[in-house]
């Protein structure tokens, strides 16, 4: 296809207000709708006639949200490893329809309730929009070029920034649209090798050019951000935790932890929860394939989760680290719905489990609590006797005698010089002693 000028503004504009940084080396990461075509592209003006060739080949552009720098021999992945500097971060917002009547009216509504929301509710106005052509749209945030560091630490605070700015979006996501089927905030979409639509591309399902506009005067800095973000410092990891935590009760609304007692054990259900999730992933780490029973496997331990206390969104990271241990992982898709099934929760006994897992009865897992059997330690000692007293008798050595019985050596003189004192030998050799064959 030939370019027309617009989609050559676009794609130019772009790289310039998005791109335009020091690279240090690195460079982006371009590719074509099919994405067979990956290129790093080390300078703002190779970025735009790559992402160019790639829209009149295919149609449409990609490009990696940050920058990476290859090996020394050239090779280079989309892969944290290779993450080399940052200067944005992007929220994704998905249209939930699969048609609208009025693309421009739709889009129009939503920049207008972007602008809306960032003044009444303090969320910092992002420095771009990108409307993808499907009705959802990018928000860019863009900052000074900062590096990954030497121990690669910086991606960890660029995904907590994201989460932040996330969650505060969430917040927005049911009124963002009040006439056509609404907007959700893709909070999966937060890794730093995540590949993004060039405006000037066409979308494939909807005909439309995707294209850009400039919402903040002036960009930010990093540090600036953060701050309007929250007005304390805080932690990556329970900056994570505590996003997590505030968009699911933006989606699902505040819920009290249920504790449920069990009438024969004095246990809640988080409790006998977290104790069966343990049980499962020592199963499977164990070598058990889950061989006809994943979409049970996957339901139980949503169950499991959901009593111990975890959001939906931690419930979906176990699930799919479950599905990795699976003899053949599941698809996001299936995992999801046969692990939710239709809402409900079900008690399930260890029998239960055991006969879902297909489980033999020679295996250790899912049994319940192990019944302490009464050991009969003076019996066990007779046993003992009897069988050392023959050995001796047949002139076998202390230390011969122990490994023959796989008896520590301590026990073996203790036992003799015990018979010694008493009856000898002899009676014990010939002494009468139920199933005195067992040790």
């Amino acid at each position: 296809m030939v370019l027309s000028t617009g989609q050559k503004k676009q794609t130019r504009d772009f790289f310039r207000d998005i791109y335009d940084m020091p690279l240090k080396g690195g460079g982006a990461i371009l590719d074509n709708a099919q994405f067979t075509g990956r290129y790093l592209a080390r300078s703002v003006s190779s970025m735009i006639t790559e992402s160019r060739r790639n829209i009149e080949a295919s149609g449409t552009a990609f490009v990696s949200a940050n920058i990476f720098k290859p090996q020394r021999n050239g090779y280079y992945r989309r892969t944290d490893a290779f993450l080399w500097r940052f200067n944005h971060i992007v929220i994704d917002i998905d249209y939930l329809g699969d048609f609208a009547n009025d693309y421009d009216a739709l889009e129009q509504r939503l920049e207008q309730n972007i602008h809306w929301f960032s003044e009444s509710y303090g969320i910092p106005l992002p420095t771009h929009i990108v409307f993808t052509g499907s009705g959802g749209c990018h928000l860019y945030y863009v900052f000074e070029s900062l590096p990954n560091g030497s121990e690669r630490k910086m991606v960890e605070g660029i995904q907590a920034t994201k989460m932040k700015l996330a969650a505060k979006w969430v917040e927005t996501e049911k009124n963002l649209d009040s006439l056509g089927a609404g907007y959700q905030v893709d909070i999966k979409a937060t890794d730093a090798s995540r590949m993004l639509r060039v405006p000037g591309s066409i979308h494939e399902d909807t005909g439309r050019m995707c294209y850009m506009k400039r919402l903040a005067p002036r960009c930010y800095t990093y540090k600036s951000l953060c701050t309007l973000i929250e007005d304390k410092p805080w932690n990556g990891t329970y900056a994570m935790q505590n996003s997590m935590r505030d968009i699911d009760r933006s989606r699902n609304g505040f819920r009290k932890k249920t504790q449920i007692t069990f009438s024969n054990r004095n246990m809640t259900s988080a409790w006998l929860g977290t104790k069966r999730l343990n049980e499962l992933f020592r199963l499977a780490e164990n070598g058990w394939g889950f061989m006809n029973c994943r979409e049970i496997t996957a339901h139980m331990a949503w169950i499991w989760a959901k009593d111990v206390g975890l959001y939906a969104e931690e419930c979906e990271a176990l699930l799919r680290r479950l599905n990795t241990l699976f003899y053949e992982p599941l698809s996001e898709r299936e995992l999801l719905y046969t692990a939710k099934g239709n809402g409900k929760s079900y008690l399930y006994r260890n029998e239960t489990i055991r006969f879902k897992l297909g489980l033999e009865g020679s295996d250790g897992f899912f049994a319940g609590r192990r019944v302490r059997e009464f050991k009969d330690r003076s019996g066990k000692a007779q046993r003992h006797k009897k069988l050392i007293a023959g050995l001796v008798l047949l002139g076998r050595k202390i230390k011969e005698i122990a490994q023959e019985l796989k008896l520590s050596v301590s026990i073996i003189k203790r036992r003799r010089t015990e018979m010694k004192k008493s009856e000898g030998f002899t009676y014990w050799a010939g002494i009468q002693i139920n199933t005195c064959c067992q040790i």
